[in-house]
C-alpha cells in the first residue's frame, strides 16, 4: 500500500490492541486539499497534563445562524421596527436575516425604518408570522392555512404557478371589464329630423355633433359589450396545466384558481351578468366542450378526484377542508349543489380503489335523490349494494333512520347538504334543526314506508337494537300527521272490531316471517280491507313485540307513550307478548325503573 494513502480505522471495539486493529473495517479517503493544508500547516506542541497533548489547532468554522443566535449580543423585543435596538444591527459574516432568510448583508431591510429586519427573531408573534408571510408568499395571499415549516417543492411549484395564473388572469379580466363597444346602428327611424338629405347627417357624423332629436337619440342608445371567453380561455388552460402536476401540488392549484374565479361578476346589463355568472358555474364545477359532446370535469370534480384517488396525510386534507368551506360560493353557484340526480347517477357506476372513500359517497346517494324529490329512486339505492359491500341502508344510525321517515312521509328535507369533500369532519346533515320542502316529486304511499322501514330494521342491527327507531316508526305507521316544518306527530285511530285483531293479527307474524327468513316483503291486497290505516299500525305493533322478545328495550317508557293516543293497539302488543311472561314482566320493571328515577308529572 502507498505510504502516502490515507487510512480511517472504523471500529466499535473500545479494546486496544493489535488485534483490534486489524481485524476492524477500514475506508481508504483519497487525499485532498484540504488535508494538505492541515499537513502543512506549523504543528505545535501544548502539553496540558502527563496524558494529553495538544500537538496541532485551529479556528473553529463558524455555520451560517440567524442573527439572534450569533455570539454578538442581541435585544430581542416584540415587533419594534422604528430603529436598531441596542447592537442588532452588527452581524458576523455568516449572519442571516430571520425574515428574507438571506445573509444578513444582502438584506435591504435591515435597518431600514418601518422595516428594521435585524430586530427580527423567532420568539416575537409579529416577525414570525412576517417570517410565514414571506416563505408560504402568494399562498397566504390566497388566506391558505399551510404550515410554513411544510412548504416542500410541491407546495413552491403550486405557489410560483399560482402567482403567475393570477397575473395573467388579472389582465384578462380587466380588458374584460373595458369591454368592446357595439358599433352604432344605422339611423333608420321616422323622426322629423331624419327628413333632411343625407348629406346634413354625413356632416354631422363628419364633425362628431349628435345627430337627431332628444327623441330620436334615445332611440339609438347602445351598450359596450362584455366578452367572457379570453377569461374563460386562460383559467381552461391553467386547469389542464393543473392536471398535468402531482396530485399535490394540482390540488392546491385547483382550489387557488377557484378562490380567484369565484367572485367574477360582470358589469352592464342583465344578459352579461347571466353569461359570466354561467361560465363561472361551469368553470367551478363542469365544463361543456363545445367541439365534442364529452363532459369534462372541471376545477371542483378535478378536485373531488384528487381526494377519493389520493391518499393525502390527514393535516394536509383538513387545511384544504379549512380553505374550501371559506370560499365564498355565489347564489349561481349554490344552485349547482343541487345537482344530486346526476351525483347518485355517478356513484353507481364509478369504480375506484379506494373501497371505502368510494362506500362513503355512495351512502348519500339516497339523500341526493330525496332532495330532488325522487323518493322511490331514494329507497332503491337504499338497498343497492356495490359489489362486496352491504347495502348502504344495513350502515343507516337510528338518527338518520328516523330522519328519512319523515322525509318519505312528510317532503321536507334538511337544509344542510352533505359535502362530498369533507365527509369525515362535517356536521351530520341530518341532525340539522331546519327543513325545508322538497320542490317536486311526489310523496310515497304509507305503505311503502313502512316496507322501507321493516326492511331497514331487519338488516340493520344498529336502528333495530334503538328505541328511537320504534318510536318513529310507529309514528309513521299511526297516519302521522304533518307540521308546517315537516315534524311528524302521531294521530288517534278508531279502534277495529275483534274479528279484524285476530285476521290481522296472522297476517302480520306471516309477513314478518317471511322477512326474516328470505329479506323481502310481501303485504297482501286484502290486508288493509276495512281498516287500512289500523292494519299498518298493528303490523308495526308486531314487529315491535318480536323486537321486545329479542333483547331488553331500553328506554321503554318512550315506547309505551307512543300508543298514547292509540290505547287499543298496546293493549293488542301486550296480548301478542302473553305467552312470554318473563318478556312482559321486565318490559314492565325497565318502565317503572323510569318512572322512579326520572319523576315525569306530566306522564302520571
Amino acid at each position: 500500500m502507498d505510504q502516502n494513502t490515507t487510512v480511517i480505522v472504523l471500529s466499535d471495539d473500545e479494546d486496544e490492541g493489535e488485534s483490534t486493529i486489524y481485524e476492524s473495517s477500514v475506508l481508504i479517503v483519497e487525499e485532498n486539499e484540504g488535508s494538505r493544508e492541515v499537513a502543512d500547516a506549523p504543528k505545535t506542541s501544548e502539553v496540558l497534563d502527563e496524558d494529553v497533548t495538544i500537538t496541532f489547532s485551529r479556528k473553529a468554522h463558524v455555520l451560517p445562524h440567524a442573527r439572534y443566535d450569533c455570539t454578538i449580543p442581541f435585544c430581542f423585543t416584540e415587533g419594534d421596527v422604528t430603529g436598531p435596538e441596542d447592537s442588532n444591527a452588527a452581524y458576523c459574516e455568516q449572519c442571516f436575516c430571520y425574515v428574507c432568510d438571506k445573509l444578513a448583508s444582502t438584506c435591504q431591510f435591515w435597518v431600514i425604518p418601518g422595516f428594521c429586519h435585524c430586530n427580527a427573531h423567532k420568539r416575537s408573534f409579529y416577525w414570525k408570522s412576517l417570517r410565514d408571510k414571506r416563505i408560504m408568499g402568494y399562498l397566504h395571499e390566497l388566506n391558505f392555512t399551510f404550515d410554513p415549516m411544510d412548504m416542500d417543492a410541491d407546495l413552491r411549484r403550486a405557489e410560483a404557478s399560482l402567482q403567475q395564473f393570477a397575473c395573467s388572469l388579472a389582465l384578462k379580466f380587466a380588458a374584460f371589464l373595458v369591454g368592446v363597444e357595439k358599433p352604432k346602428q344605422p339611423i333608420c327611424c321616422y323622426c322629423q329630423c331624419h327628413s333632411t338629405n343625407s348629406r346634413t347627417t354625413e356632416s354631422h357624423s363628419a364633425s362628431g355633433s349628435e345627430v337627431g332629436c332628444k327623441s330620436c337619440r334615445s332611440r339609438h342608445v347602445y351598450f359596450p359589450e362584455y366578452d367572457y371567453s379570453g377569461v374563460q380561455e386562460r383559467v381552461c388552460v391553467f386547469l389542464d396545466d393543473a392536471k398535468q402536476e402531482n396530485p399535490k401540488s394540482s390540488i392546491v392549484m385547483l382550489l387557488g384558481a377557484m378562490k380567484l374565479i369565484i367572485s367574477h361578476s360582470a358589469p352592464g346589463n342583465t344578459h352579461s351578468i347571466k353569461e359570466v355568472s354561467r361560465a363561472v358555474d361551469m368553470l367551478l364545477y363542469r365544463y361543456v366542450n363545445p367541439v365534442t359532446p364529452v363532459l369534462r370535469c372541471r376545477a371542483k370534480s378535478m378536485v373531488q378526484t384528487l381526494l377519493v384517488d389520493t391518499v393525502f396525510p390527514a393535516s394536509f386534507t383538513k387545511q384544504l377542508q379549512q380553505f374550501f368551506h371559506g370560499l365564498p360560493f355565489p347564489p349561481s353557484c349554490m344552485s349547482l349543489k343541487n345537482r344530486y340526480r346526476e351525483l347518485a347517477r355517478y356513484l353507481k357506476v364509478v369504480k375506484s380503489c379506494s373501497v371505502q372513500e368510494l362506500q362513503d359517497l355512495s351512502d348519500w346517494a339516497p339523500f341526493y335523490l330525496c332532495k330532488v324529490g325522487d323518493y322511490a329512486g331514494a329507497v332503491n339505492a337504499m338497498f343497492s349494494s356495490m359489489s362486496g359491500s352491504l347495502c348502504p341502508a344495513s350502515r343507516l344510525s337510528p338518527a338518520q333512520f328516523c330522519a328519512y321517515l319523515r322525509i318519505f312521509v312528510s317532503g321536507h328535507a334538511p337544509s344542510d347538504m352533505p359535502n362530498p369533500l369533507f365527509l369525515n369532519i362535517q356536521p351530520d346533515p341530518f341532525l340539522s334543526s331546519t327543513w325545508i320542502p322538497v320542490q317536486g316529486g311526489s310523496l310515497l304511499k304509507r305503505l311503502a314506508v313502512v316496507k322501507f322501514a321493516l326492511r331497514v330494521l331487519n338488516c340493520n342491527d344498529a336502528v333495530f337494537a334503538q328505541s328511537i327507531s320504534w318510536v318513529a316508526f310507529l309514528n309513521i305507521a299511526s297516519k302521522a300527521s304533518i307540521g308546517p316544518d315537516g315534524a311528524v306527530n302521531c294521530t288517534s285511530l278508531r279502534e277495529p272490531d275483534s274479528n279484524f285483531l285476530m285476521r290481522t293479527r296472522d297476517i302480520a307474524q306471516g309477513i314478518l316471517n317471511e322477512l326474516s327468513k328470505e329479506s323481502r316483503i310481501q303485504i297482501p291486497r286484502t290486508f288493509q280491507n276495512g281498516y287500512p290505516d289500523q292494519a299498518l299500525l298493528l303490523l308495526a305493533t308486531q314487529a315491535l313485540a318480536l323486537r321486545i322478545c329479542h333483547s331488553r328495550l331500553c328506554p321503554a317508557l318512550h315506547i309505551v307513550m307512543a300508543f298514547s293516543l292509540n290505547p287499543w293497539a298496546l293493549y293488542w302488543l301486550f296480548y301478542s307478548l302473553v305467552g312470554q311472561p318473563n318478556v312482559v314482566l321486565d318490559f314492565l320493571c325497565v318502565v317503572l325503573e323510569e318512572l322512579l328515577e326520572n319523576p315525569h308529572h306530566s306522564i302520571l
